[in-house]
């Protein structure tokens, strides 16, 4: 619309500027993010403060500005993301979570096949679907773990799925458990520093040491003797380290640091050449 406006008897013409779009009129507006995720204003104070709530099953909530908001650039804080490709996790997880999601998020990194390329006995790992599909519900069972709370203190723990299961391949709540790290060093797999000999064994001027390491004492390696044949060797680490295994489990134990099941499993474990 053009109106004719005279100034000083001079006649101008002028375009008439279309008022603001009042803010009720935005109210219930909808939009999609760059992640293309539906949301909607239900809140319009001024155009740098309104609420936006994502459509979604969680509906969350978001204070923006409607810039924002009309350029797609908000993230939704319930929304998810892929971890490595691998499992699934909220947006504000790591806020809310930090230590259980950074557990959460090495576990799916070694399910990567760049990782299992590097580390050969991580090779066919896997991670159960329940885990996949939510990090809530590996949240709701490692808070259920009877040493979660010491675990929470701020001692380093490690999630171990080998101990229950002999050579288990699969991260899930029957097969893992929470350990503290001297207990999981315990059954840390080093075969690209092994070569031919089995664990424990060290070659020695064409005879064979046995060499073990303890966990209490810092990785101390205590020699247990030279032996003529590297079977003769292995035998003794093998004793050496059964014992050992079941000392800590029996102190770990009575702290209250490792469960029933770790226990159980840790007092039956047998050292084999593989290991």
């Amino acid at each position: 619309m053009v109106n004719v406006i005279g100034i000083g008897g001079v006649k101008m013409a002028t375009r008439e500027v279309a008022p603001e779009l009042h803010k009720y009129n935005r109210l219930g507006e909808i939009n999609y993010n760059t992640k293309n995720e539906l949301m909607q204003i239900i809140a319009y104070r001024k155009s740098g403060d309104i609420d936006v709530q994502f459509l979604d099953e969680n509906k969350g909530i978001v204070n923006t500005s409607y810039a924002a908001f009309k350029k797609g650039k908000i993230k939704n804080p319930l929304g998810y993301h892929m971890v490595y490709q691998i499992g699934r996790m909220q947006n504000n997880t790591i806020r809310d979570h930090k230590k259980e999601a950074q557990c959460y998020a090495d576990m799916c990194f070694r399910m990567t096949p760049d990782f299992q390329m590097a580390n050969p006995t991580y090779q066919g790992a896997e991670m159960c679907q329940l885990w996949k599909d939510d990090f809530k519900n590996f949240f709701t069972w490692i808070t259920h773990e009877s040493n979660y709370s010491r675990w929470k203190e701020g001692y380093k723990w490690c999630l171990d799925k080998d101990i229950l299961i002999k050579n288990n391949k699969i991260y899930s709540p029957e097969t893992c458990c929470l350990v503290p790290t001297n207990v999981n060093t315990l059954f840390v797999k080093k075969n690209k520093n092994r070569g031919k000999y089995p664990i424990g064994v060290t070659p020695n001027h064409q005879r064979y040491m046995a060499l073990m390491s303890n966990p209490l004492v810092n990785n101390t390696r205590y020699y247990l003797g030279t032996y003529d044949t590297p079977e003769e060797a292995f035998e003794v680490y093998k004793k050496a380290k059964e014992e050992l295994i079941k000392d800590i489990a029996q102190i770990e134990y009575n702290q209250g640091n490792i469960t029933d099941r770790c226990y159980r499993a840790m007092l039956d474990y047998k050292v084999e050449v593989t290991d």
